[in-house]
């Protein structure tokens, strides 16, 4: 510890503007290598200053994974936490982090399997305006005590109500609650800053430009908090309940009369249709560009991908167009940024425009090439032996 006067070594320095602080008291099975010395001799009372690898793990021999994301991986027959750099500036948001992907690695083990599932009814106009007036009663449930919170609490099951009219909603809700949403609760309880943090999901839930891949970041966390609020012992309940969703433990009832007004109903609805005017142009470029006729078809077998569920949209036809991804399988690698990428509803394939424009990058391995079929369309294939 330095005194108030003394100005510490560069990298403590930083992550002292930062309020991030290390007191470290080494361990006999801590091990660790020094990979940097940012100070050359003691300054003040600090005596060493260095950055460093924990190394209680051995890396594996095999090697690492070519995914890049925030995510957990599998690493020499291992589950492995993934975070890449820079960290969040918020020591509460680096600690979200860590544990949301931590969460991931355990959840098998908890009888909690992960899954890919999309809630596609979340791109409908309709949809999004209950989900995000369900946001606006959470935020003043968190911010409220006693019968306020339960009143606020009910209106947000009025308003899931509304939205979850089909039986194929409530299932995708579900799954992605249980893998996504118990994820980031976890990280956000663990955080110890937890109403501040579910307060910054919630309050910038709409900044998402789509919520179907994303919207149990935002809904996981606040239904986590107001279910220790209501029902402590939920987490038990959710594991012997495999069809229950994290609103389904709530011992209260949705309010009989919807109080839209109390949470700015008007405005949404005017956000929301002008979104949807947007949207359905967005969707009808990506449809024509990766049609078919008009983009490169490119199978998948092998695949390993990251890409930001921020920005994923459900098609019509049940694909989806991630509009920020990189992907690789046998063919090779492909990334894009602002570029539509289509993948079919069975994961058969994947579509982009031909040729690729500014935005997207392909690259294809030795032995592959893109083709015109006897039909006209362009597609990856492998290359012929040579006779």
């Amino acid at each position: 510890m330095e005194s108030p006067n003394e100005r510490p070594g560069p990298h403590l320095f930083a992550l002292e503007q930062r309020r991030v602080f290390w007191v470290t008291r080494a361990r006999e099975h801590m091990a660790f290598r020094a990979v940097k010395k940012r100070l050359k001799k003691p300054a003040g009372q600090i005596l060493r200053d260095d950055e460093v690898v924990l190394t209680s793990e051995p890396a594996p021999s095999a090697p690492l994974p070519s995914t890049r994301a925030n995510t957990s991986v599998d690493w020499g027959g291992r589950k492995w936490v993934m975070v890449l750099s820079p960290l969040p500036a918020n020591p509460h948001a680096v600690r979200q982090l860590v544990y949301h992907e931590s969460f991931h690695v355990h959840q098998q083990a908890l009888g909690l399997p992960d899954n890919m599932a999309v809630a596609a009814h979340l791109e409908s106009e309709d949809a999004r305006y209950w989900l995000r007036m369900e946001w606006k009663a959470l935020e003043h449930a968190l911010q409220s005590t006693g019968d306020a919170r339960k009143q606020h609490v009910e209106q947000a099951l009025a308003f899931r109500k509304q939205r979850l009219s089909s039986a194929d909603a409530l299932r995708d809700e579900r799954l992605q609650m249980r893998h996504e949403g118990l994820a980031e609760y976890t990280g956000v309880a663990l955080s110890k800053a937890p109403q501040a943090q579910a307060l910054d999901n919630l309050q910038h839930g709409n900044d998402r430009p789509s919520f179907s891949r994303s919207f149990a970041y935002v809904s996981g966390p606040a239904w986590g908090l107001v279910l220790d609020a209501l029902a402590p012992d939920w987490k038990a309940m959710l594991l012997a309940k495999p069809d229950a969703d994290l609103p389904d433990l709530v011992p209260l009832k949705p309010a009989g009369k919807l109080d839209m007004q109390a949470y700015g109903g008007d405005a949404l609805r005017i956000e929301e249709h002008a979104r949807a005017v947007k949207r359905q142009a967005v969707l009808d470029a990506a449809t024509k560009q990766t049609s078919e006729a008009n983009g490169l078809r490119l199978p998948l077998a092998k695949i390993q991908l990251d890409f930001d569920p921020n920005r994923v949209y459900p098609m019509p036809d049940g694909s989806s167009v991630y509009d920020k991804i990189t992907l690789t399988s046998d063919w090779g690698a492909l990334q894009s940024d602002g570029v539509p990428v289509r993948i079919a509803q069975d994961w058969s394939a994947v579509f982009v425009p031909w040729p690729t424009p500014q935005g997207m990058t392909l690259t294809l391995s030795k032995g592959w090439s893109a083709k015109r079929d006897d039909a006209g369309r362009t597609r990856v294939v492998r290359d012929a032996p040579a006779p």
